[in-house]
Formats: structure tokens, C-alpha cells, sequence
């Protein structure tokens, strides 16, 4: 199980050499997204009765991370119509940043996934 998490990682990190951050960005807040879904049906009856469980703070964790990771996204690409559904303009002030969120936010994907 820990060797397909290194190949997908490391196949992620080849791909996104290849790719914008904002994009590499994106494809990562989705990913988490379903993960993040799917623990939190998966531990709703366990962490309805402990939520300080490991898997709990997990969950926990991983949607902050995201929700960082979606701001830095929006600030990296503020343009004058982002948010309005407009191209990314990058500001490169954020880039490391943004990689940062990212970097944070599919570890902690990784810790969910290892629980299974």
C-alpha cells in the first residue's frame, strides 16, 4: 500500500513539473476532496461518538488544509475577474506559498488514506 502512495506521488510531482501551479492546484484540492468525503462517511458513526480519534482529526485537518489551499489559490489568482469565473492571472508573490497548501494538504490526504 505505502509503494503505490510513493508511485502516485511521485507521478503526481513528474506531472505537475509539467503543468501551472494553479492547475496542479486544482487537481490536487479535488483529489482531496473525494478523499475527504469518503472518510468522513466512512468514520461519521466514530467520530460522532469521539471526534479526538485519530481518523477524526484527520478529517479535520484535511478540510482545513483544503480550505487554505483554496484561499492561497484565489490569492495566487486574483486577477481583476478570477472569481468571476476569469482566467488566472498568477501572482508569483504566492506561488510558494500555494505550493505549501498543497505540499500540506496531500499529506495529510496520504495520513487518511493509510488508515485503510
Amino acid at each position: 500500500m505505502k509503494l503505490k502512495l510513493t508511485v502516485l506521488l511521485a507521478a503526481t510531482l513528474l506531472i505537475a513539473g509539467c503543468q501551472p501551479a494553479e492547475n496542479t492546484a486544482r487537481d490536487s484540492i479535488a483529489a482531496a476532496k473525494g478523499v475527504i468525503e469518503q472518510a468522513q462517511t466512512e468514520y461519521l458513526a466514530t467520530c460522532t461518538a469521539d471526534s479526538t480519534q485519530r481518523p477524526c482529526t484527520l478529517i479535520n485537518d484535511a478540510v482545513a488544509g483544503q480550505n487554505l489551499a483554496i484561499d492561497v489559490l484565489n490569492l495566487y489568482c486574483s486577477g481583476s475577474d478570477y472569481l468571476a469565473g476569469g482566467a488566472c492571472q498568477p501572482n508569483k508573490e504566492y506561488q510558494s506559498r500555494l505550493l505549501e497548501a498543497i505540499r500540506n494538504l496531500n499529506g495529510i490526504i496520504s495520513a487518511i488514506k493509510e488508515l485503510r
